[in-house]
């Protein structure tokens, strides 16, 4: 049988602040979720621009970035309403035939 003495786990003792802060360094696994790459590509993806402040209030990005993400996110953003407002008039259109097709047919 096991006692007391024998379940002791030696581990060695705790490195200071500064040490660990050294050695974790600014890893993607140190920032919260919502700021690692997967969470603001997942945020872009649900949300669109409204996610541009989380790429602000990141952490650790340096301000160039900050701007590079901002213009790259306001042009997507930009390219997907201008293909709905292309894409509108040729529905409306397709919609059209289609009803006119079908009470022709009914």
């Amino acid at each position: 049988m096991l006692t007391g003495n024998a379940l002791n786990i030696h581990l060695p003792p705790p490195l200071p602040a500064s040490e660990a802060t050294r050695l974790a360094g600014s890893t993607p696994a140190s920032l919260a979720w919502k700021f690692r790459p997967g969470g603001l590509i997942m945020a872009f993806l649900a949300i669109g621009p409204l996610m541009l402040p989380l790429v602000w209030w990141h952490p650790t990005m340096p301000a160039r970035w900050k701007i590079f993400w901002s213009v790259g996110i306001f042009g997507v953003s930009l390219l997907i309403v201008l293909a709905c407002i292309w894409t509108y008039p040729r529905l409306v259109e397709l919609y059209q035939e289609l009803r006119s097709l079908l009470s022709e047919a009914g």
